[in-house]
């Protein structure tokens, strides 16, 4: 008589199956609940604080070295504030000749892809250029210059290159930048965010105190170019994300914006003069004005207010309880396939009783001669 404790091999292979199954079920009601909450989570990330920084006093004289090198300048950015003498000590330590040429166009970038023949009759007028300085190698020079107004709105920057060998340098990375700004002096904040390539502003959400300027520093992440544009008005109803570009662009006509700056992925991020908000509290919109960017990319900078989560994301509550809900699913969906292997189970061991050995079910067994 077999044992009632063994078991014939399909059912050691449905035994296998059942506890698959089980496993799969304990390990959904750890994983799901956290991937989830992952995907729906607002991180970190996604919202900016403001920096403060306490300010001094300017310096009337701006003493720096740059290295000319034969891939760069080393650095290739520079930052000097208005009424402030730069004194730049330039050394090429490289093995050829370069010059150091600063474009007379200030907040105008060379495009990238430029011929060197194009490139050379653009600084061919006698005052095309600030400097225009040829080095030897192991040569130093110097220049001596002061940047007494801004031509931006919130500071300027110049693209220094060099044009030996013709132009083929800067095709090959000789260029930087020189950033002027109005020389903050008094206590302020700082807000970083960047310009990306996927029509978005990161981070969407700034928070800063009040009753302090806001320096913004914006950079571009991607290919495209851009606008940062920030509305002059708080907590403003009439800037509506229905409006065409023509109706967005006669908006910040009507409404001149604190900040209307260009954005380009070849330039430098651009650095504000400190803003004093219009009002102690409330929320600001910042927008990209290029035609087909808004209203996707905006963001907002709140002063004293406390944001809240997007509409479009849920709580941390919510994705708990929407994570206990698909673990609650799939429990009821592996309950339920048991019950049905084990119905299944038993319906073929009652047709293996009523069944005589050799016959079929449903049939008479054979009658004996």
């Amino acid at each position: 008589m077999r044992s009632p404790w063994r078991r014939g091999p399909g059912r050691s292979r449905r035994g296998v199956l059942s506890l698959v199954v089980v496993l799969a079920m304990v390990a959904s009601a750890f994983s799901v609940p956290y991937l989830l909450h992952l995907d729906g989570y607002v991180s970190p990330q996604s919202i900016g604080y403001a920096r403060y920084v306490p300010g001094g006093s300017p310096a009337s004289q701006e003493n720096l070295t740059v290295n000319v090198t034969d891939n760069g300048y080393e650095p290739s950015t520079l930052n000097v504030s208005t009424n402030t003498t730069l004194s730049l000590r330039l050394v090429n330590v490289g093995s050829v000749e370069h010059t150091f040429t600063v474009d007379a166009t200030p907040n105008q970038v060379i495009p990238a892809n430029i011929t060197p023949a194009k490139l050379l009759a653009l600084f061919a007028p006698p005052n095309a250029s600030l400097v225009n300085l040829t080095l030897a190698p192991g040569q130093v020079g110097y220049w001596n210059y002061t940047f007494h107004t801004l031509k931006g709105p919130s500071g300027d920057s110049y693209e220094f290159l060099s044009l030996a060998s013709g132009g083929y340098q800067f095709k090959a990375g000789l260029f930087g930048f020189l950033n002027v700004g109005s020389g903050v002096v008094g206590p302020h904040q700082v807000v970083f965010l960047n310009a990306t390539g996927s029509i978005t502003f990161v981070p969407a959400i700034l928070i800063a105190s009040p009753g302090l300027p806001i320096v913004f520093e914006v950079g571009v992440q991607g290919a495209l170019s851009h606008t940062f544009t920030l509305d002059s008005i708080p907590n403003d109803t009439g800037l509506s994300n229905s409006f065409s570009n023509s109706q967005l662009l006669a908006y910040f006509v009507a409404h001149p914006p604190l900040v209307n700056d260009p954005l380009s992925p070849s330039a430098p991020p651009v650095v504000t003069p400190p803003i004093p908000m219009p009002a102690s509290h409330g929320v600001y919109e910042y927008v990209c004005t290029v035609p087909g960017h808004f209203p996707g990319m905006q963001g907002h900078i709140y002063v004293g207010v406390t944001p809240q989560p997007p509409n479009n994301v849920p709580v941390v509550g919510q994705v708990v309880q929407v994570g206990l809900f698909v673990v609650a699913a799939v429990v009821l969906a592996g309950a339920g396939f048991l019950v049905l292997m084990g119905m299944s189970e038993s319906n073929t061991a009652r047709r293996k009783r009523e069944t005589p050995p050799g016959g079929d079910p449903g049939t008479s067994p054979p009658a004996h001669p």
